[in-house]
């Protein structure tokens, strides 16, 4: 029977301690540790900003938590940026709201958006349960592809699979109003059903 070359010992390791870092990274990139109602200078990753254009003009952006997708672009992972989407232009509002009555309008016209999704393919590294046991290792084509491949994964019992995580920020141009108009949106209202529809926004209870 040909005898199976040594397995390097080092470099295994260090593969498995970068890819651990990176997937630390992009766990931390997804999960949100503060409520999705935050300043961006807060959240870092995800939340409101405004810039004042005009004396009675905002520019509001709101960026929505990362999340992870669908590796392949399809139906499902368009489902995923139109609910990403949808959940930033309701944060837009929601923050245009409080702009307009701390400026003292009690409503606004919200201009056409701009809606920015972008998809980066990532990967997961997971430790094969059979690596160890010898008849599994038998014959497998992890032992062909060593001399030409000393680093594959499947050599050194790991697997990788393929996930995507997605980027969505959408921008608005609201114009602040005294006078109410019909496509004018009312600001105390809108903060109120926002509240109903995301209860846990703030990270604290809705008002009655």
């Amino acid at each position: 029977m040909k005898r199976r070359p040594p397995r390097p010992r080092a470099a295994a390791p260090a593969i498995v301690a970068l890819v651990l870092v990176a997937l630390a990274v992009a766990g931390c990139a997804v999960g949100p540790g503060h409520p999705l109602y935050t300043p961006r200078a807060v959240a870092k990753s995800f939340g409101y900003a405004e810039e004042r254009v005009a004396r009675d003009r905002f520019r509001i952006t709101y960026a929505a938590p990362v999340r992870r997708t669908f590796p392949h672009a399809g139906p499902r992972r368009q489902d995923d940026a139109a609910e990403q989407l949808a959940l930033a232009y309701d944060m837009a509002l929601w923050r245009a709201s409080e702009v307009a009555l701390a400026n003292g309008y009690p409503g606004f016209v919200a201009g056409p958006r701009d809606n920015q999704v972008q998809v980066d393919v990532a990967y997961d590294y997971y430790r094969d349960p059979f690596y160890d046991d010898p008849f599994y290792h038998y014959g497998h084509r992890r032992h062909r592809l060593h001399r030409h491949y000393p680093y594959d994964p499947y050599y050194y019992g790991g697997r990788y699979s393929r996930y995507a995580l997605m980027a969505a920020t959408t921008t608005v141009t609201v114009e602040l109003r005294k006078v109410r108009v019909p496509e004018a949106i009312d600001a105390a209202t809108t903060i109120r059903r926002m509240r109903r529809k995301y209860p846990e926004a703030l990270g604290t209870p809705p008002d009655g």
